[in-house]
């Protein structure tokens, strides 16, 4: 899978990765290393594969595929997974009432 990584005149990084649309809670999921399987927050949609691939696990309706832009490196996405912060992984959609901030 191809990687796009731009520098921010702030400094950051921002990289495009492939994220997939729950259809039930809107939240956008993606895989942040190869072994990160990722659940939404209804358990409609899962995501694995990081950026090497995508495997998509869902319910009814095949999730939308979106390229979103993440101010993170790779090392950072991996680390992130690694250290079980979670800071990185899911955009839960604004409707959401998820107690847990997720980008």
């Amino acid at each position: 899978m191809k990687m796009k990584i731009r520098n921010l005149k702030n400094g950051y990084q921002t990289m495009e990765v492939n994220a997939f649309e729950c259809p039930k809670c809107s939240s956008l999921v993606f895989s942040r290393t190869r072994h990160d399987y990722r659940w939404c927050p209804c358990k409609t949609i899962a995501v694995d594969g990081g950026l090497e691939y995508s495997r998509v696990v869902y319910q009814g309706k095949m999730p939308e595929s979106k390229k979103i832009n993440v101010p993170a490196t790779k090392d950072q996405l991996h680390e992130d997974w690694n250290n079980h912060h979670d800071k990185f992984g899911i955009i839960v959609a604004a409707h959401d009432t998820i107690g847990k901030d997720h980008v």
